[in-house]
Order: structure tokens, then C-alpha cells, then sequence
């Protein structure tokens, strides 16, 4: 759904911890709830962008304007998709900021801006590329489309994974355990304030929805429109297609490698 003109206004900074900044783009839909988060991470002399959303003049300038005087270095992406990544290039050539690919960055603890340990955790299943950035000092974690402040992520099929996806649960929930993580900022959709119990919502939801496949598959529905409608009566237009995105990566889970019309 495409930004009306007045919508291109609201980007607006929000503090969130003491080297944490996010400004919502004004992209909202049905699929970026509010719009997309955009985070900078604030470092004494300069600062790293996260997530810097859809190419809006607006917005990009309200990324400057929170940046507080500090020169934007580095920009890093969270996961491929556009809705987190069209403004990376223009964003790039306005500051002179270097440019890091989720995929390059597991496993780095260097990334931050000078003085904030920012460390990039992997974290696949809604793609196979989707990373975390733990702002350790703060302990908030960066989530991108991992984890959304309401409702519950589409895991991409082909490349969204639900054996990874589960997986990435649990490795954040032993982070949340081990006191690394107080708040987690998602890519869209507000600040998660309550992590374990949000994780476990994310995690039981899964487990539902396998359940339900299981029984609409054990009922005889076999085709993937028959299926749909069975685990997911309410879906419709761009809903249904994100259905049919995570009903197929829970069938790839059951039942691999079987092939379904």
C-alpha cells in the first residue's frame, strides 16, 4: 500500500535506550503494520543505521535529524527485503556510509559505532539471511522481521525455513535467560518489553499451526489452497499470500520434499 502524501510526514524519532533511536517510516500496510523500523545506534563521534526502510525523502531526513550531529558510518540490513533496504543506496551516497550485507555479518562484534558493542547474531527463518544486532550495553536487540511487536512473522518460503526459524527462538530465549536482553526493537510494530513471554507466544504460535496443518493434512486436504482454507479460513488478498508463504515452509518442515498444486 503506498504512502499517501501526508503519511510521508510522520517519520518521527523515538529514544528507546541510551544509544538507541527509532524513527517508523511512513510506509504503513498490511504487511508493515505501522510502517518499518528504522534504528540508529549512537555512538559518541558517529552512528550506525539499521533497517533504513523505503527511499522517502522524509524519512531519510528524519534518519539525519536523529543521528543528533553524528555522521552516519555504516549501514546495515537486517534481511534482504525492500521494505528495509530501498533506501540503503541513496542513504549511502548522501553520508559516505559503508554498506554491510546481513550475510556478510555473522558472528561480528565490531560493528558498532565508536564506543557501542553492537554484535550481529543470526537469526534465520523468516529468510535465510535474517540476522539480529544485539545492542549489548543497552541489551536491546534489533530483530528485524524475526520477531514484530504484534502479530506474528511470515517465514518466506523458499528461503524462510521453520527447523531454522524455531531454532532462532530458542537461541534468543537463552539470551533473554542469561540477562543479555531486556527489550527487543522489531522491525515493525512497537517495542517487545516482555521478550521471554513474547518469545514464547512466537514459539507456541508455531506449534499451533503445526497442529493444525497435521490435523487439516490427516483430514484428507491435500491441495495447498485446501489447506489454506483450512488453517487459515480469514485469509484474504495480501494476508493470504503471506498464509500461503508460511503454510508452505511448515509443510517443507512435515513433510519434505512432497510437492503440493
Amino acid at each position: 500500500m503506498a504512502a499517501t502524501s501526508a503519511e510521508r510526514t510522520l517519520s518521527v524519532p523515538d529514544i528507546l535506550s541510551p544509544h538507541v533511536v527509532r524513527v517508523v517510516a511512513p510506509n504503513p500496510s498490511v504487511m508493515t503494520l505501522e510502517g518499518t523500523n528504522s534504528y540508529v545506534v549512537l555512538g559518541r563521534t558517529s552512528c550506525l543505521v539499521v533497517d533504513p526502510g523505503p527511499a522517502i525523502p522524509a524519512h531519510l531526513a528524519a534518519l539525519e535529524e536523529a543521528a543528533d550531529g553524528r555522521p552516519i558510518r555504516t549501514i546495515v540490513a537486517t534481511h534482504h527485503h525492500l521494505d528495509h533496504t530501498e533506501s540503503i543506496a541513496e542513504l549511502a551516497a548522501r553520508t559516505g556510509a559503508e554498506t554491510l550485507a546481513a550475510d556478510t555479518l555473522v558472528g561480528r562484534a565490531d560493528i558498532g559505532p565508536d564506543g557501542v558493542r553492537v554484535t550481529a547474531l543470526p537469526t534465520p527463518g523468516h529468510t535465510d539471511d535474517s540476522i539480529s544486532l544485539l545492542v549489548a550495553d543497552d541489551r536491546v536487540l534489533l530483530t528485524g522481521d524475526f520477531i514484530l511487536g504484534r502479530g506474528t512473522t511470515v517465514l518466506m518460503s523458499p528461503d524462510g525455513n521453520l527447523a531454522a526459524y524455531l531454532a532462532s527462538l530458542e537461541a534468543t530465549m537463552a539470551l533473554v535467560r542469561a540477562g543479555a536482553i531486556d527489550v527487543m526493537g522489531p522491525g515493525h510494530g512497537p517495542m517487545v518489553r516482555d521478550p521471554l513471554g513474547w518469545l514464547l507466544h512466537y514459539q507456541q504460535h508455531r506449534l499451533d499451526r503445526l497442529a493444525q496443518v497435521r490435523a487439516a493434512l490427516d483430514a484428507g486436504h491435500e491441495s495447498l489452497d485446501d489447506l489454506l482454507d483450512a488453517v487459515y479460513p480469514d485469509a484474504t488478498g495480501d494476508v493470504r499470500w503471506a498464509a500461503a508463504m508460511s503454510l508452505q515452509a511448515q509443510l517443507d518442515y512435515l513433510c519434505p520434499p512432497h510437492e503440493y498444486a
